[in-house]
């Protein structure tokens, strides 16, 4: 922007014609004679021109004083102009996730490098070996290993094949070392047959990773030791059983089995410190699935909604029993239902203890939970209401533009609702200011997009191909929404966040940390 400077006012200057005539006195001594007329004053006197003096030189404590208020006036526009021109991130602290690196630029490798497969899978062809990354916590990541595309692992036998699959490691982000390497064949007996990982989850309050495999073709589930990688509990379900993916809330864990009754399953709440000891074992119909907060499980059984301790695992009702959990949002620390009544819909708040917080009526179905948002749809129309997650206050109502559903960004620190709206074949985030209910911007989804990671500045989109194998990565400013820059898959690797760091990963299995470049005396 060019350089901006008000006008100076000008000053006024009192003209000549305001002064009184000025006759030049006589010097003593020449005054005329009484009587006698004076020649010079036979004529009209006229005033002796006047010096315009400059303004500095007559004031000069009113001239600086006068600059200073316009400099200060130039500063305060100017400073006011830019204020408002600066973009506004969020500073709260990571939401549900741990944080994430912001790369505001195209990354490069800046930090850690490190050979997986050597570290991990020695003595293994590198051809034969790739690994995948787990959902992760903190800075911990869990690598599984896997066979490489077909193509690329000839040669490969099957006993190596299988010795891949069956390989963990615990991976610190932050340092690029591996913590510790798991045979999961090991986890059981030597005949149980090929272990598949299904599942896996890194659970930092209870110190524990969570594993989710079938064992011979069984349901199991394991936990190992943060530190050591040592086996701190299993359990193999039956043959005959087939179970879901367990659900994790704090050091809480619910996992499920089928049953010989149709239409039923049964359900176990454990704490992940302790597997081999169930808090409560209940068989429930499909329809009425329970749900997991970090302190409790809620469920309705025979008819009554009752709260599952997640210490001693004692049921009590709630809500006098009566309480439809048949359309729920669950939140880390609590619930929320809706009852359908004659004049409306009314949303009820529950804490974890089973507690009802507040009740508000007049709305329409539950949309999603924001951070500090449950968000609702008004009857009948496309418009969208956040209730404070405290006292279920309306804090505003917008419109959207069409039927929609709000969520949260894993990791974003500010106080923004994300809106997702489906318009024919494409998708939209529409961005809501979760203060005042301000339409901020729209985020246009590619097929295949969704948004994996956000920082305190930059958020990320992967894009898949039909298959699920991601193809790009896109950085955007989570401000304006506006593209930062675009990273294809396969440029240095494929391109990951590992706990909250960006990381690429190449053919030959070697790991580098990406980041932005910092800036050198040339500008490069």
């Amino acid at each position: 922007m060019a350089d901006w400077s008000p006008p100076r006012p000008e000053r006024a200057v009192p003209g000549l014609r305001d002064a009184p005539p000025l006759v030049p006195r006589r010097p003593a001594g020449e005054e005329g004679e009484p009587g006698r007329r004076d020649p010079a004053r036979s004529q009209p006197s006229r005033p002796a021109p006047r010096r315009r003096t400059p303004a500095w030189r007559r004031s000069p404590r009113r001239a600086v004083a006068a600059a200073f208020v316009v400099l200060a006036a130039g500063t305060a526009v100017i400073t006011g102009l830019g204020a408002s021109l600066t973009p506004v991130y969020g500073n709260l602290s990571p939401y549900r996730e741990s944080g994430v690196v912001d790369v505001r630029s195209a990354p490069h490798s800046t930090g850690w490098t490190t050979d997986l497969a050597r570290s991990i899978l020695p003595g293994v062809p590198v051809r034969c070996v790739s690994f995948t990354s787990s959902q992760s916590t903190d800075s911990l990541v869990l690598l599984t290993g896997a066979s490489q595309p077909l193509g690329s692992s000839t040669g490969c036998s099957t006993l190596t094949s299988s010795q891949v699959r069956s390989t963990i490691a615990l991976f610190d982000a932050a340092t690029g070392r591996v913590l510790w390497t798991k045979n999961l064949g090991t986890l059981f007996s030597a005949d149980a047959g090929t272990v598949t990982l299904q599942q896996s989850a890194i659970v930092s309050a209870a110190g524990r990773v969570v594993l989710q495999a079938t064992v011979g073709g069984r349901y199991s589930v394991a936990t190992l030791a943060i530190p050591t990688g040592r086996e701190t509990g299993s359990v193999v379900q039956p043959p005959d059983q087939v179970g879901q993916s367990p659900v994790i809330a704090g050091t809480l864990l619910l996992y499920s089995g089928s049953t010989s009754r149709e239409g039923s399953t049964e359900w176990t709440l454990v704490d992940v410190r302790r597997l081999g000891r169930p808090l409560w074992t209940a068989v429930l119909p499909d329809s009425d699935s329970p749900w997991l907060t970090r302190r409790a499980a809620f469920a309705t059984i025979d008819g009554r909604s009752m709260r599952i301790d997640g210490r001693s695992g004692r049921m009590t009702e709630f809500g006098g029993g009566s309480v439809d959990l048949s359309n729920t949002l669950q939140d880390v620390d609590g619930l929320y239902t809706t009852h359908v009544v004659q004049a409306g819909t009314i949303v009820t708040a529950w804490d974890a203890d089973g507690r009802r917080l507040w009740s508000r009526s007049g709305f329409g179905d539950l949309t999603g939970v924001s951070r500090d948002c449950v968000v609702v749809a008004l009857p009948g129309t496309t418009k969208l209401t956040c209730l404070d997650h405290g006292d279920g206050r309306s804090r505003w109502t917008t419109d959207v533009g069409s039927l929609a559903y709000a969520t949260f960004l894993p990791g974003q620190t500010s106080r923004d609702v994300p809106v997702y709206r489906s318009l024919g074949n494409r998708t939209e985030i529409v961005m809501i200011d979760g203060d005042t209910g301000k339409r901020e911007y729209v985020l246009r989804l590619e097929p295949q997009t969704q948004v994996i990671a956000v920082s305190r500045t930059t958020g990320y989109l992967r894009t898949s191909s039909e298959t699920g194998t991601a193809t790009q990565l896109t950085a955007f400013d989570v401000h304006s929404g506006r593209t930062l820059w675009t990273r294809a898959t396969g440029a240095d690797g494929d391109t990951e966040f590992w706990g909250g760091h960006l990381v690429s990963v190449d053919a030959g299995q070697v790991a580098r940390e990406l980041g932005t470049r910092p800036p050198t005396i040339l500008g490069d």
